[in-house]
Order: structure tokens, then sequence, then C-alpha cells
């Protein structure tokens, strides 16, 4: 029998994976799905699982903790931001977006995701709890309209009644079992109905 573990980004996510993981239930593969915040205890207790799936705060945790367990990464590819950064276009309207994630993620597109979503976009790193803490400060003593970020991210823009979308990437959850099952979604959440106005191109 082989255990895995699913650490779902988002807590809306969190009943579709756990359908599509039901589905995948068999006598060889057992699977469980949940979503912790930032790095809870419970990351020290996970010798049980072969596997363990995750991504951004949680991976890299997960990974110092057990070195010699098959971990393996959600990661957000450019579609991904893309297609969250034109959601973010079209649902808000912002001037300006924080765009919450590792540097290496984005950084080679920034000047095409900006013309394509016709806003400026500035790039805070987040690599870890602490750091996630302080993009969200700078996103809004910057003046950012609306951030796309990850889950702890998003977590924190929730409890400040921050405007933030999370770009779904779940299609690798199949990959736990070995299947090419896909699920992407996208999820934004407004603090309130303020309307923003038009790209401004001499914003800096």
């Amino acid at each position: 029998m082989v255990n895995v573990i699913v650490f779902v980004p988002a807590p809306e996510m969190l009943k579709p994976v756990e359908r599509l993981v039901e589905r995948m239930q068999s006598d060889e593969v057992h699977i469980d799905a949940v979503h912790c915040f930032g790095t809870p205890e419970i990351l020290h207790h996970l010798e049980r699982y072969d596997v363990i799936v995750a991504r951004g705060i949680t991976y890299g945790k997960v990974q110092e903790l057990y070195p010699e367990k098959h971990v393996t990464h959600l990661s957000f590819d450019g579609m991904d931001i893309m297609g969250a950064l034109l959601q973010c276009r079209e649902d808000f309207h912002p001037n300006r977006i924080g765009l919450c994630l590792k540097r290496e993620e984005v950084q080679s597109i920034l000047g095409g995701l900006e013309e394509l979503c016709r806003a400026k976009i500035r790039i805070y790193e987040v690599t870890d709890e602490q750091s996630a803490i302080q993009a969200v400060d700078a996103c809004q003593s910057d003046g950012m309209d609306a951030v796309v970020c990850g889950g702890t991210v998003g977590h924190i823009c929730q409890g400040r009644g921050a405007i933030y979308l999370y770009p779904h990437s779940l299609r690798d959850a199949g990959a736990c079992s070995g299947g090419g099952q896909e699920y992407g979604d996208q999820h934004q959440y407004r603090a309130d109905q303020e309307q923003y106005h038009p790209y401004d191109p001499g914003w800096e």
C-alpha cells in the first residue's frame, strides 16, 4: 500500500480535490487531501506517507523535514499565472497588480504580462511565511489594486479584506497515482464593489 498526502493550497479547493482523490483510491494507493495554513504541526507527523504533494512554502518545509521522501511540487507555469492575471483584469480592472510568487516563476515573462493585462505589475518575492506577510504589507503600502498570489498570501489578504486571486494549478494532483487527470479553476475574492480606473501607462 502506497500512502499519499496532498496539501491543497486554498481552502475552497479542498472539496473538489477530495472528490478527485476519492475516485483515485485503490487497494494499492491511499490518498489523503488536507488544507493547512503556513507550516502547521501536522508537517512534523508525515512519517507514514510515502508520497507528499505540495506547493510553495509547504513544499519547501516538507523537503527540509523529509529529504528522503518523494515530494511532488505543484508548480505554477506561465499559463496558470497568465490566466489568473487575465481574470484579475476582467473582474477587478486594476491599474496595479501585486504578483506575490517566487521571482523566477514570473520575471522572464513580466513585460508581456503587463502588456496583456494593460496594468502595471510589481513582483513581491515570497519564499516563506515571514516574506508572505511582508509582501502583503508592501502591496498595501504601495497601493496595489489587486494581488495574484499563492495560498499563504491569499489567506493573509483575505484576513485583511484585500482583493486577491489565486492561480489554481491542480492538474498535477493526478500525478500522485500516476494519473493524468487535470483540474483547474479560478477563484477570486472581492473586498468590496469598488471599481478601478483603466490602466494608466504613466504609473511608476
